[in-house]
């Protein structure tokens, strides 16, 4: 249902968008094997390599048993891989792939690597051979850097015979407890460092705004308002112009400010992208070129079709990679970049290019932009709702508020970004909104007064 509305929302806009030559490119004929699939990969900015893990036995016509390196011309081995030749059906999974302390980190569900099952889950690579560095119990799901400091992570509770659970920090030499108040049926598999808080989310609710998400000050744990809302969990959040952006599987029905992708100001949660509408969840979301990247499977006002890549650069939200068409999700599940270079991993083929599950993106990263005007603003009263009703309509609508404003000003953006009305030094708990100079369409607007801004929203007129 909420996918025929939004057809119909958009085809009231009634602009069309040209479709996509090719885009992608496999990378030294991608990678192959039984079940094969990227699960991660890592970009080392110094070394200027790719890093790539997953289920793989292949890269190209090389034999590297699930953990690989692209040096934009050619795949390599990391010493013997995992060592597990067998993989008959099958390897075992490597999920996250990380440098730290000119060392590289990999964890997963991998019974061993270098052929040593000593070094089952997560292991080291000094450059020479590869180290057992803790045996977890379970699997690691995320190995992430927070405040210059090495995180493990996953659904584990013991790491080298000592009670940990879920989130382990490395001190050189082994791993140590951080304390989180989570249950051993929990997982967590994402950190960042903001305003001088460890945040960490994953999938785990422990009631009182405990959920999904939970924040170290150095002394307490603390909550974000109610958390993450509903059956739900985080794939991935980041800190972009000092805002804390959080992917992942949550719907706004529950009460989260937006579906799977949702913003923290340090205060306060909120939608960053008004008028986008993701449709799945937010898979990843990273940093490169000064810009946020996302992937998730998203519509955009103007277009009926189904994109999975983004950037934003504060201001433009600018969808990129190619369109599919309803039922079908491109639904990749990750993204990096190296010298300018964009690489995704991703299923065989996307968006109609054969791939064989990572590639290169080879097309125009502005062949299509939405100016958003709405961006992020770290100031509003979340106690103030505000409702248009009717919505749509067809002469005029009113704006209700459930308090008065003061002095406040609001301004109207067609899709397209163009400021269409601007309503000034408006007080009380209402506002008339007349049709006048508004085509049919949808319209998007943002109130801000005397103590920032109040709130966003769009409307349709008919």
């Amino acid at each position: 249902m909420k996918f025929i509305k939004l057809i119909i929302t958009v085809w009231l806009a009634g602009v069309i968008i040209p479709l996509h030559s090719q885009n992608w490119q496999s990378i030294g004929g991608g990678v192959s094997g039984p079940a094969a699939q990227v699960r991660g990969l890592f970009a080392d900015t110094i070394n200027n390599l790719l890093y790539a893990v997953g289920t793989f036995k292949n890269s190209g016509d090389s034999l590297v048993l699930q953990i690989a390196t692209w040096d934009e011309n050619n795949w390599g081995k990391v010493g013997n891989g995992s060592g597990d030749t067998n993989c008959i059906y099958g390897c075992d999974a490597i999920f996250s792939v990380i440098k730290f302390d000119d060392s590289l980190f990999v964890g997963g569900w991998n019974e061993m690597m270098g052929g040593l099952k000593t070094n089952k889950y997560l292991s080291r690579w000094d450059g020479i051979q590869w180290n057992s560095c803790g045996k977890p119990n379970s699997y690691i799901w995320a190995l992430k850097v927070a405040n210059n400091e090495l995180f493990a992570m996953g659904n584990f509770d013991t790491i080298s015979n000592k009670p940990i659970y879920h989130i382990a920090k490395w001190n050189g030499t082994d791993w140590d407890s951080f304390g989180a108040p989570l249950q051993i049926s929990d997982m967590v598999n994402t950190s960042v460092y903001y305003k001088g808080e460890y945040y960490f989310a994953g999938n785990f609710e422990l009631g009182n705004g405990f959920n999904e998400i939970i924040r170290w000050n150095g002394t307490t744990w603390n909550t974000l308002e109610n958390g993450v809302l509903g059956d739900s969990w985080v794939n991935e959040m980041v800190v972009y112009k000092n805002i804390l952006f959080v992917g992942g599987e949550f719907l706004q029905a529950t009460g989260n400010p937006s579906d799977f992708i949702i913003a923290w100001d340090g205060q306060h949660w909120f939608n960053p992208f008004p008028g986008i509408e993701f449709m799945t969840q937010v898979r990843d979301i990273e940093i490169f070129n000064n810009k946020l990247y996302i992937v998730g499977n998203f519509i955009i006002p103007n277009d009926t079709s189904i994109y999975a890549f983004a950037n934003y650069d504060g201001i433009n939200f600018c969808p990129f990679g190619g369109r599919a068409f309803y039922p079908d999700y491109p639904d990749p599940l990750k993204i990096a970049g190296l010298n300018g270079n964009i690489y995704v991993a991703c299923n065989k083929t996307l968006f109609g290019d054969t791939v064989n599950y990572i590639a290169k993106f080879i097309g125009n990263l502005n062949d299509t932009s939405i100016y958003m005007p709405l961006s992020i603003n770290s100031q509003y009263d979340n106690q103030n709702t505000l409702i248009a009703y009717p919505n749509p309509f067809i002469v005029s609508t009113t704006l209700k508020l459930s308090k008065s404003m003061h002095n406040a000003t609001l301004n109207i953006y067609d899709v397209l970004g163009k400021e269409i009305k601007t309503l000034q030094n408006l007080n009380g708990p209402e506002i008339l909104i007349k049709r006048e100079g508004m085509k049919n369409g949808m319209y998007f607007f943002n109130l801000i007064d005397t103590k920032g801004l109040i709130g966003r929203g769009k409307m349709i007129v008919e």
